[in-house]
């Protein structure tokens, strides 16, 4: 079993919050996720990074978590392009259940992207829990319903937080709950996958064009339209040009696909879904599209597309 090691002065670690939260998210995680001597890969199953180790000496830090070496989530769209439905459902679905764990907890990530998801074989893992905030509970811990939790108090953008997916209170400095800011930015990864590393908005803000359109008027439909009108060439990162040597045929975003983002990307926090709700979406629960998804070359950095999807039950609590 491989790790990374993150080594760290211990002087300037303990005056860093974001060290603190980070030490402390991991300690929340790692004990609530079934921690047992000698699984270690038990945050592959609740789809959160743990740690194996948190030691210190008279100088340094040392926080050893599993290794996840088949890259990001990002790196995985980049490398193949726009997913099928399929792959993209296979990865939301555990997105959703890192999210069920957070819940569970009683932590936001707050710092969601598809930069810190990463790929543990086909397994989806949130890294990066230095933004992480706790989530005081005022209900049923094991409701894990947003309406339960507590406002938190407006924050200002800190390193490691992506603001291409932060939620429009959460950019307007408003209160914020936490839970629902989480699952606004698992819209924006499941944006991405299904149209590959493309962003709907530049910001969740009125002066953003497409937001006013997606998010204030309801027309994502019209803005999903523009993207597939340009075909295929949309789906590759300008960035990467050799990518455009692995076209495949050409296929439209389902509109069951379609409402599920829509209604999450909403702009009052008050007439999105739940998680509870997401997790109940027809496109989640869907097993029409359950055949095994198209063999593609890993090019090395990422894994193949997952095998055959499981039955969406076992990703509920």
């Amino acid at each position: 079993h491989m790790v990374a090691i993150k080594m760290l002065d211990k002087s300037k670690a303990l005056k860093s919050s974001k060290v603190i939260a980070e030490i402390s998210a991991l300690e929340m995680v790692t004990k609530n996720c079934g921690t047992e001597e000698g699984n270690f890969d038990c945050g592959d199953d609740c789809h959160v990074i743990t740690a194996r180790e948190i030691l210190e000496d008279a100088r340094h830090i040392y926080i050893i978590t599993p290794y996840y070496g088949e890259g990001s989530l990002f790196q995985y769209v980049q490398e193949f392009g726009r997913l099928d439905e399929e792959v993209a459902r296979h990865f939301f679905r555990q997105i959703l259940k890192g999210l069920q764990t957070l819940q569970r907890i009683g932590l936001c990530h707050r710092g969601l992207s598809m930069h810190n998801v990463l790929l543990g074989g086909t397994n989806c893992i949130f890294t990066h829990l230095c933004t992480a905030l706790r989530i005081p509970s005022t209900g049923d811990a094991k409701n894990d319903d947003s309406s339960s939790s507590s406002l938190l108090e407006p924050q200002t953008l800190v390193a490691g937080i992506d603001p291409q997916f932060m939620a429009p209170e959460f950019l307007r400095a408003d209160a914020f709950d936490g839970y629902a800011v989480d699952l606004w930015a698992s819209a924006l990864i499941l944006f991405a996958m299904l149209f590959g590393n493309i962003a709907p908005f530049v910001w969740a803000a009125p002066d953003d064009r497409r937001f006013r359109t997606i998010c204030v008027n309801g027309d994502l439909e019209s803005v999903a339209a523009q993207l597939e009108a340009a075909g295929d060439q949309q789906c590759y990162p300008t960035k990467a040009p050799h990518q455009t040597k692995k076209k495949k045929e050409y296929h439209h975003v389902s509109e069951k696909a379609l409402d599920l983002l829509q209604n999450i990307l909403r702009a009052d926090p008050e007439k999105r879904l739940t998680l509870q709700q997401v997790l109940e979406h027809p496109w989640v629960v869907d097993e029409s599209l359950s055949s095994q998804p198209e063999e593609k070359d890993n090019g090395g950095l990422v894994p193949p597309p997952p095998p055959a999807l499981a039955s969406p039950l076992q990703y509920m609590l």
